[in-house]
């Protein structure tokens, strides 16, 4: 059964600490007077000395068996004695099994996806469309330029140009004439000049139609069309696309795919208008390619277009490919008229029903859209792919008793014929959802068939988007090692090898995952017929972790002997690793390993030999007894600590709150195995009362001072001269110290003032007032550096006024970066004394001559101790709210002397308290009061929300008060003069509001009020209930808030939020001084 160390550690340090605790305990004392009504009497000092503690504290009665404190063997100390039983675990046939839960263990090779490429963003190519502005005219219109094979004759004339005659049969004189030639480009042709546009029908030779018409305008459209079919064809920019993969197995990008859906086409468009010969070859081509334009998307052509005939088709490119270049080609000619022919021309609207010719030009288009893309044919080099490789270890296995065995397997025979899921290997849905094929490799090389032949392989190609594969391997008789046979199996040898071969493939472009490659393993438990194996047997899991008794940060056990009793009848040789894993209240580990060669070899199978191995401040001990019976060991020796390692003195010095023992014991595993033999023991520890005390220091519990009658808190301040502390102290105790009694208005107390011990005091306050980690906390002694007039340090959580700060007591501050720090508590020591030094402690020398203990008490110390409690310590004390006392504790060193409790160790104490009161405040009654809580000062109220006032009356008669407010910053302002109240200073915020005693509230309402950077309020009673010493006649009560607080309207300036309007934030983490 389990135990927990830390419970005997309890009753041994009450027992230290209670003597110093109870010293405090006068605080709880208390007299009352009843007075007689009317009684007067003149005013004297009275000293009452009231006894305390008469007490003498013994530490005979620390032994209890229930906290596993027992006494020395020779009756003068303590010691600390915990045992436990280590379970016997044996090795039967089972041991020939791993079995794992559930009958197999799955390896879950995930499908680990390849992100997508997601084309959305990608610059779509684009060419403008292809064309003229405007129709090509072939010809020019309205001059005589052109020739109808009609002879127009014309006068011969002579050299000087004058008409030719001659006389016709009648005598007259008739002009000669010749026909009209007309050169035109250095060809003279005969007939009769016209212009387009015709109106009749015009006929022309076809040398003139060829070289006048059809030859210029080929040689135009010849340069045109070399232009565009000769321009850089548009390279689309692929290999952008290429998305990051590791490894990169996309080698090239092919083509990209148009979208099935959308608008994307190539269209052509040629127009013949008026040429007679007609367009010959007309074409409109798409191409695409990757280094060569060899791929034609679209082509468009016609042979012959005749005049008035249309060459109009569209290619819808749903679906097409675009490679990396992609160019547009285009073309045509007019035909040229057979030489020796006649080329008509037609008037619109003849009667023949010939197309015009009486316009001549020619026209064309070309338009290229693409809309949008949807996949890509990519490449795909061979290359292999990265897949987590599952590993299936031979862990060890939890048995029915807690404990654990593993086996550390070196080759092994299993059974032929075994229960269902045992000696079994699956493979499980092995599922491809790449767009691509892999190649697939499993080989578990531990298995081998009786032929030697792996038992366990699959070597396919998965194909993309095919069913997913299952397989089944069944390993009865099968023969398992290592890969190496020499090599013990601690996890299965497998080879997992991924691959995509080289293809071609289509990759969506739309961001989404291009798949993955997964599968289950599972691997049945295990039965074996016979094996060769080491067996690592571990020690039971319920002692492995063992609870520790819990001393001080400092304090080293001098002497612990720690026993592990190993009991085995196993007959072949055994190791022991022991690791010691201390883990302290901070969660730090200290790690000591022991690595035992020898554990004891029974002679026989019926012997059971004893191994006791003791850890101790020398080393490490060990004892081998043949038979449990032996009385005498056959080996005894002691290990000092190896370099590096220390004893167990050392991992407790690390006071560790839970130790782990790891021990496992290991069979060479060479030998017989023989059923039922097995390994167990018993665990001891032993740790007398010896200690090594560093300095410490250390706080005990809080001890709250709820908030005092304020009958009683006036008639104490009223009253109260002086008091003092008388001590007298024996201490037979070996050791020394000194107690200080800590006083606050919070249950939180630092250690230390140290920087240190302020940072571990903030990070508490992180664990348990949800504080930030980055927070900051720093004391403040001068009031002067608390004033409001000139400090940035907000007090009012801590003090009502600023008056109500004393120097030289400790203010602690609260730095949150929000460029306001806060005033949490005070914390002042209200007395501390020495225990005084025992007067000689036992040698070395002497326990050896005389018997007593090393560090045992021989001579008690002795001292008297006498302070004061001043009375700003007493009006603490006695101020409003809840307050606490905090016993703090500083042992000191002892040197790296090692003492001894002994139980005639002792501390004896005598105190008396005197106080000195005066007769006149003891008899006189309480003044009822008023105390402004909220607001105190430095607040930031918003003229858009109502604010509650709030107050607390001590006392009885307030049945109501008026609430004033002030915007007077002149430095003598108070609650008694009237004129900063009223007028032009002031004014009257509330009167006659019902008051009880206790905590009381006002709505304020702030609308319409003015803002203001400096206002006060007071608080005055309706009732006179405040005797005047002056004039011995009573006035009312008044009270006036802490410091000036601001008014702001939200609409003109606001630099918080008016949720928030606390400029300090809220201070829920300590809580106000006042109770609610």
């Amino acid at each position: 059964m389990k135990k927990i160390l830390r419970k005997y550690s309890t009753k041994w340090k009450t027992g230290i600490l209670q003597a110093f605790v109870a010293i405090f305990l006068f605080t709880s004392s208390a007299c009352d007077f009843d007075i007689p009504e009317k009684f007067e009497m003149p005013t004297w000092f009275l000293d009452i000395k009231i006894p305390l503690v008469q007490k003498r504290y013994e530490m005979g009665d620390l032994s209890n068996p229930d906290y596993n404190i027992f006494p020395t063997p020779d009756s003068m100390g303590f010691q600390i004695v915990y045992e436990a039983e280590l379970p016997f675990t044996s090795l039967d046939p089972e041991n020939l099994k791993i079995e794992f839960p559930g009958g197999y263990i799955e390896a879950v090779v995930p499908a680990t996806e390849i992100p997508g490429v997601d084309a959305s963003s990608l610059s779509l190519p684009t060419i403008p469309p292809i064309g003229p502005p405007a129709p090509i005219p072939l010809v020019v219109y309205d001059q005589l330029v052109y020739l109808d094979t009609a002879v127009t004759l014309i006068p011969l004339l002579d050299d000087d140009g004058n008409p030719q005659f001659e006389i016709d049969e009648s005598g007259n004189p008739v002009p000669i004439l010749e026909p009209l030639e007309v050169e035109i480009g250095g060809v003279s042709y005969t007939g009769t000049p016209f212009s387009f546009p015709i109106d009749s029908i015009k006929t022309i030779t076809a040398e003139f139609y060829n070289s006048i018409i059809a030859g210029p305008a080929n040689n135009i459209l010849d340069s045109l069309f070399g232009a565009i079919n000769n321009a850089a064809p548009v390279n689309l920019g692929l290999n952008a696309l290429l998305p990051e993969t590791d490894p990169q197995f996309i080698s090239s990008i092919d083509s990209i795919n148009i979208s099935s859906t959308g608008d994307s086409y190539f269209s052509t468009k040629i127009t013949n208008r008026g040429v007679p010969t007609g367009l010959s070859s007309a074409y409109s081509r798409l191409v695409t390619g990757t280094e060569a334009l060899d791929d034609t998307i679209a082509n468009h052509e016609n042979s012959l277009l005749q005049a008035g005939e249309l060459l109009n088709e569209t290619k819808d490119l749903a679906s097409e490919g675009l490679a990396q270049l992609l160019q547009i080609t285009t073309g045509f000619q007019i035909e040229y008229a057979p030489i020796g022919s006649f080329v008509t021309l037609y008037p619109p609207g003849h009667s023949s029903g010939n197309a015009p010719n009486d316009s001549m030009y020619v026209d064309f288009s070309l338009q290229f859209n693409l809309s949008g893309i949807e996949s890509m044919d990519v490449s795909i080099d061979s290359v292999g792919l990265s897949v987590p490789k599952p590993e299936i270890p031979f862990a060890a296995t939890e048995n029915e008793d807690g404990s654990s065995t593993s086996l550390e397997l070196y080759r092994a025979e299993l059974a032929a014929n075994s229960q269902y899921l045992y000696n079994r290997v699956q493979i499980i849905d092995l599922r491809n959802t790449f767009p691509f094929d892999i190649d697939f490799l499993l080989d578990f090389k531990n298995f081998f068939d009786p032929n030697g032949n792996s038992a366990v392989k699959l070597d396919t190609v998965v194909a993309s988007g095919s069913d997913p594969i299952s397989a089944n391997y069944d390993l009865n008789g099968a023969t398992m090692r290592a890969a190496n046979p020499d090599s013990a199996i601690d996890k299965l040898d497998l080879d997992l090898a991924v691959s995509i071969p080289t293809q071609k493939v289509t990759i969506p472009l739309d961001g989404s995952s291009l798949g993955g490659l997964g599968l289950t393993l599972r691997f049945g438990s295990l039965e074996f017929q016979e094996l060769e194996a080491n067996i690592v047997q571990g020690f039971p899991s319920v002692p492995q972790d063992q609870e520790m008794p819990q001393g001080f940060k400092g304090a080293t056990i001098a002497d612990v002997r720690l026993a592990l009793i190993m009991k085995s009848q196993i007959r072949l040789p055994v190791r022991m690793n022991m690791d010691f894993t201390g883990v302290d209240v901070f969660g730090d580990t200290t790690l000591m390993t022991f690595n035992i060669d020898t554990i004891g070899y029974p002679p026989t199978s019926l012997d059971t030999s004893m191994t006791v191995i003791e850890l101790n401040r020398f080393g490490t001990r060990i004892q081998i007894f043949d038979r449990t019976t032996d009385s005498t060991a056959s080996y005894d020796t002691i290990v000092a600590p190896a370099e590096g390692q220390g004893t167990i003195i050392d991992l407790m010095a690390s006071n560790p709150t839970k130790l782990t023992i790891d021990a496992a014991a290991r069979i060479d595993g060479r030998g017989t195995i023989v059923a039922g033999a097995g390994i167990g023991g018993s665990f001891r520890l032993v740790a007398p009362f010896s200690l090594i005390l560093d300095e410490m220091v250390f706080l005990s519990q809080p001890t709250v001072i709820e908030e005092m009658d304020y009958q009683t808190r006036n008639k104490i301040r009223n009253s109260l001269i002086s008091a003092d502390l008388n001590f007298d102290i024996t201490n037979a105790m070996p050791i020394g110290a000194e107690l200080a009694m800590l006083l606050s208005n919070s249950e939180f107390f630092p250690t230390d003032n140290t920087p240190e011990m302020l940072a571990a005091f903030r990070d508490t306050m992180a664990l348990n007032q949800g504080w930030s980690l980055t927070d900051n906390v720093y004391i403040i002694n001068e009031c002067e550096d608390l004033s409001p007039t000139n400090s940035n340090v907000y007090i009012y959580d801590v003090m009502t006024d600023f008056k109500e700060c004393i120097d030289g007591i400790p203010y602690l501050v609260r730095s949150d970066g929000s460029g306001i720090d806060t005033v949490i508590s005070y914390v002042d020591t209200l007395f501390k004394f020495i225990l005084p030094d025992p007067g000689r402690l036992y040698t070395a020398e002497e326990e050896d001559s005389l018997g007593f203990p090393e560090g045992m008490v021989a001579e008690p110390g002795n001292s008297s101790f006498l302070t004061g409690l001043d009375t700003n310590r007493v009006r603490l004390i006695t101020d409003y709210g809840d307050h606490y006392v905090m016993p703090r504790f500083q042992i000191n060193s002892t040197d790296s002397s090692m003492i001894f409790l002994s139980k005639n160790d002792h501390l004896e104490v005598g105190s008396f308290v005197t106080f000195r009161v005066s007769s006149s405040g003891a008899f006189s009654s309480a003044n009822s009061e008023l105390v402004i809580v909220y607001p105190n000062g430095g607040q930031t109220l918003f003229t858009d929300q109502t604010h509650n006032i709030k107050w607390r009356v001590y006392g009885d008669g307030i049945s109501s008060v008026d609430i004033y407010y002030s915007v007077s910053s002149d430095s003598n302002l108070n609650a008694g003069a009237e004129g900063y109240w009223t007028g032009i200073n002031g004014g009257v915020i509330a009167q006659n509001v019902p008051t009880v005693s206790g905590l009381n509230s006002y709505e304020w309402d702030l609308t319409g009020f003015p803002e203001s950077d400096s206002l006060r309020i007071r608080i005055v009673s309706d009732e006179k209930v405040v005797l005047d010493q002056k004039t011995d006649e009573y006035v009312k009560a008044k009270d006036i808030n802490g410091w000036y607080f601001k008014i702001k309207n939200p609409s003109s300036s606001r630099s918080v939020s008016a949720i928030n309007n606390d400029f300090i934030g809220p201070k829920s983490y300590l809580g106000s001084r006042f109770r609610k």
